[in-house]
């Protein structure tokens, strides 16, 4: 807003004069710049948001980046960065500008690594497969699975079937990782119990 303060100026001439003048008074201007969420996973985005008030009440943004590669006029723009990235907006009323910077933190993916599960396996006269994989304390999926990790070949289809193991960090960042075990209908004849071994001539 702006408003208009009178001025009186009094002159001591042959007699006293006065004169009437004024001034602009502008109201002042703030900006607070935030992110939401301010921490992210490798990926994910996050919505950036500028908060003006003050001055003329017409406004523009410009932001930028630090690392460069971001520009936006947009007052609450959407970004996607992939590494923590110091975002700053500069707010223009016309008289008057002003600056504030947020920063997004953003948090990798967890790396996994797979156990030396089985490639191949019958589907008769196998007992449970244990699988494993690095960062433990993640959850297993798939066909014949557990969630703790252990494989029952009686309960997987015949062909190729995927398992995916899935672990969160503390950060709340998730990944995972797959692989495929191969259950065949194998043939043979299965092993007689002790008490009918008898062999006939």
């Amino acid at each position: 807003r702006t408003s208009h303060i009178p001025i009186i100026l009094l002159t001591a001439r042959a007699g006293q004069e006065s004169k009437i003048d004024y001034i602009e008074a502008i109201e002042g201007m703030s900006l607070s710049a935030s992110a939401d969420p301010e921490q992210i996973c490798e990926g994910d985005f996050s919505q950036l948001n500028a908060l003006a008030a003050g001055g003329t009440g017409s406004y523009t943004y410009s932001w930028t980046s630090d690392p460069m590669g971001f520009m936006s006029a947009l007052q609450d723009p959407i970004v996607y960065p992939l590494v923590t990235t110091t975002y700053t907006v500069e707010v223009s009323d016309g008289n008057q500008m002003l600056s504030e910077s947020v920063t997004v933190t953003v948090n990798p993916l967890p790396g996994i690594i797979l156990g030396d599960w089985p490639d191949y396996l019958c589907n008769v006269g196998q007992p449970p497969v244990q699988l494993t994989a690095t960062p433990g304390g993640g959850t297993y999926s798939g066909t014949g699975v557990s969630m703790s990790g252990l494989f029952f070949v009686q309960n997987a289809e015949i062909g190729w079937n995927v398992i995916t193991y899935t672990y969160e960090d503390p950060n709340g960042c998730e990944n995972s990782a797959q692989d495929s075990i191969y259950v065949d209908d194998c043939v043979g004849i299965g092993e007689m119990p002790q008490d009918e071994q008898i062999v006939n001539l």
